[in-house]
């Protein structure tokens, strides 16, 4: 900057003076005055940096000096003194953070339930045939083998039976009410020991019933 400073004081007293002797100094050069006034404007541009242009000064001498260099200009000072772009990516950065580390949280929670009906799936199908009988399906889960829709259900349809259970008429999901379809299955389908034997009119049996016909209508026949 000091040297800015003194280059640019010598060049205007250089230039005061020869346009106050315009006479003289044409005298003492055989340059034309317009082709030195010329090589002054020149020098001016070489001792700011080349490519000067008139800028607006209107953030400070950091900026103003930037501008003169040629080099970009630093963000806008925002209200508090801090650069406003910096403060809105700061701002907008970590609520896009949580909501997408939310987002997988909900998916992982989804993903384990779904690997959870799986595996039980496998132990109600040991034969592999990805078609489990609903009358063998409620025989297991009441011990009353008599069930008058007979179909032949798959591993994605059991997923979709349970999570339809476990799913209130709002849309919200119960992780209560899935606990019990998982744990009463497990009884029927692992242990071997019919959950609602005895007790048919049981409510979580009445609508495990329901929902098994409500799939053959909506899904199975599809």
């Amino acid at each position: 900057k000091r040297n800015l400073q003194r280059n640019g004081v010598l060049a205007g007293e250089e230039a005061h003076a020869e346009d106050a002797n315009p006479q003289e100094g044409a005298e003492n050069s055989p340059v034309p005055l317009a082709a030195r006034r010329q090589q002054r404007r020149s020098r001016h541009r070489q001792v700011l940096g080349g490519n000067a242009k008139p800028v607006a000064v209107t953030g400070g001498p950091c900026r103003a000096l930037h501008g003169l260099r040629g080099q970009p200009e630093e963000p806008a000072l925002g209200r508090h003194g801090g650069h406003g772009g910096r403060e809105c990516q700061n701002r907008i950065g970590p609520a896009i953070l949580e909501a997408e580390i939310e987002r997988l949280k909900v998916s992982l929670i989804e993903s384990q339930r779904k690997t959870r009906m799986m595996e039980l799936y496998k132990q109600a199908d040991p034969e592999a045939s990805n078609a489990l009988s609903t009358k063998a399906m409620v025989a297991k889960l009441s011990g009353f083998a008599k069930f008058d829709v007979d179909m032949k259900m798959s591993c994605e349809h059991m997923v979709q039976l349970v999570n339809n259970l476990a799913t209130a008429e709002s849309g919200s999901f119960s992780e209560e009410k899935f606990e019990e379809i998982m744990d009463a299955m497990t009884k029927a389908f692992v242990e071997g020991n019919p959950p609602y034997a005895g007790d048919l009119e049981n409510e979580t049996y009445k609508a495990i019933i329901q929902a098994i016909r409500d799939l053959n209508t909506s899904e199975l026949n599809k």
